[in-house]
């Protein structure tokens, strides 16, 4: 008779989850602010380096998951070990901003073997800020060929510092932002509520 021995693929530590804002995204750290709907990944490894088959994800409002809010049920994959498996968007129902919230997820290897439960992992949905409001040039003014575009200051309700602002405008016979012959500024980093164009 002859046995062939398995070992369960290795448990998900706390350093290789991975939470995101956008598929690819840069990491965040468990505990930390996401904008919604959160992007959820981990490093899969197994002794054997038994691919793996599948993933189950958990998200609840108790780090102890008395009570889940969303699982994804078995998911088949065909992740390789020592490899990260593909960002998992969140598809539950609308979460709370400011709330924490937890995750947790576990593996299975082509045996069919399950790993144990990864540690909780928290994070925090994210509201956006305040929406600015344009005060120049004011709607319908005239305006000469390099304005000043102003908007209303930051505002934020979770008290979140501003890092940057965006500034887009565009003629009336241009039929949308992005179209040729509309203006963007990009990025402009730091406390920033107007811009000249040129």
């Amino acid at each position: 008779v002859m046995y062939e021995w398995n070992r369960p693929p290795n448990t998900p530590l706390i350093s290789e989850l991975y939470l995101g804002s956008s598929p690819g995204g840069t990491p965040l750290a468990c505990g930390d602010k996401v904008s919604f709907p959160p992007y959820f990944s981990a490093d899969y490894n197994d002794f054997e380096a038994d691919n793996a088959q599948a993933y189950e994800l958990h998200v609840s409002q108790s780090s102890t998951f008395g009570s889940l809010l969303w699982k994804t049920g078995r998911v088949p994959i065909g992740t390789t070990s020592g490899q990260r498996v593909s960002d998992i968007p969140y598809t539950g129902s609308l979460l709370t901003p400011g709330a924490t919230y937890y995750w947790r997820l576990r593996f299975w290897d082509l045996k069919g073997v399950p790993s144990g439960w990864s540690p909780a992992c928290s994070f925090i949905p994210n509201r956006s800020p305040t929406a600015p409001s344009n005060l120049a040039p004011a709607d319908g003014a005239y305006a000469t060929a390099s304005p000043t575009l102003a908007g209303s200051s930051y505002g934020d309700i979770e008290g979140d510092a501003q890092q940057a602002a965006q500034f887009q405008a565009r003629p009336s016979t241009v039929a949308s932002y992005g179209d040729p012959g509309s203006f963007d500024s990009g990025p402009l980093p730091g406390q920033v509520t107007s811009w000249k164009m040129t």
